[in-house]
């Protein structure tokens, strides 16, 4: 079975991911604001709310977690993160020589977040981003992409699978210079 409710301005799936699933494993929250998607291996059953509050029932025992109170599931960190979609730039046709990364993030102390790019939906990159910046509440992290970085759709995500090490980001921008076109085999 899945779960679904309504909190802090956002929609609450929870639901069995991965082939041979049994059980939920996966939440899937739709911020309705942002109209953006963020995944949660969290194994739950059910969403409760009361005062304010997101609780839900483990998956595997008989727990209630209250979301937010923590950084972990029993222990062990909760991988989080937020992925773009693949985006075709100006023109679908014609590869893209992709040259900088921008991210920009919250300044959060002892915390780093890893940053992935992917190039035509296989090729992927990643790379720790700190998050701590000492005499700011924000921080940014300015990158020049490897020589050759070439190809039609890119898209990023951002996210760690550390306890104790929240991640906020606030802005992503990519450039590119596009490529002759070319015909193909």
């Amino acid at each position: 079975k899945s779960y679904a409710t309504y909190f802090d301005d956002a929609i609450w799936w929870s639901l069995a991911s991965g082939a041979g699933s049994t059980s939920n494993n996966t939440i899937i929250r739709h911020d309705l604001i942002n109209n953006g998607q963020t995944l949660y291996d969290i194994p739950i059953n059910g969403f409760y709310l009361k005062n304010q509050d997101l609780y839900f029932g483990s998956a595997t025992g008989g727990y209630v977690y209250k979301f937010g109170s923590t950084d972990s599931d029993a222990g062990v960190a909760i991988e989080a993160y937020w992925k773009s979609k693949d985006f075709f730039t100006l023109n679908p046709f014609i590869e893209n020589d992709w040259r900088t990364l921008s991210v920009s993030a919250g300044s959060v102390a002892n915390s780093s977040t890893t940053v992935t790019y992917t190039l035509n939906g296989s090729s992927s990159t990643s790379y720790t981003m700190n998050l701590y910046s000492p005499n700011s509440s924000f921080t940014y992290k300015n990158k020049n992409l490897p020589l050759g970085s070439n190809g039609n759709t890119f898209n990023v995500k951002v996210g760690n699978d550390a306890a104790d090490q929240p991640f906020e980001v606030f802005g992503i921008k990519a450039s590119f210079v596009p490529k002759p076109w070319k015909t193909t085999p």
